[in-house]
């Protein structure tokens, strides 16, 4: 964890080398709430990290392009993208994404920008 961001975090109870808990300020700006990914969607970007895992697996194709593409439109360049196991990115935002770990993923370009590089 980037030294900036550990800032953010306190140790475990019982301490552990790999997890950590977001303190009291962090989890302020966090919030968490029901969302219908396919409707409007109440917030806007640009946001440091969105975390949908093991949902967008239930749509078809063409919906789960649709959410990648707006999730990379919600991030910031270099915010992350944390998805399910089983998921993968599909469609123009996939251009815009560096993997990172198993099912983290970081913003690397815009989809404007990525997809006019994939021509």
């Amino acid at each position: 964890i980037p030294p900036p961001m550990r800032a953010h975090l306190d140790a475990c109870d019982p301490p552990s080398p790999t997890e950590f808990t977001m303190n009291r300020a962090a989890r302020a700006l966090v919030r968490f709430a029901e969302l219908n990914l396919v409707a409007d969607w109440p917030m806007q970007g640009p946001m440091d990290v969105i975390f949908c895992r093991n949902v967008v697996i239930y749509f078809d194709a063409d919906i789960q392009s649709t959410l990648w593409c707006r999730f990379s439109q919600s991030l910031d360049i270099g915010g992350y993208l944390v998805i399910g196991h089983s998921e993968r990115l599909i469609g123009p935002a996939n251009a815009c994404f560096e993997r990172i770990g198993n099912n983290v993923y970081r913003k690397v370009a815009d989809l404007a920008a990525a997809e006019m590089t994939a021509l």
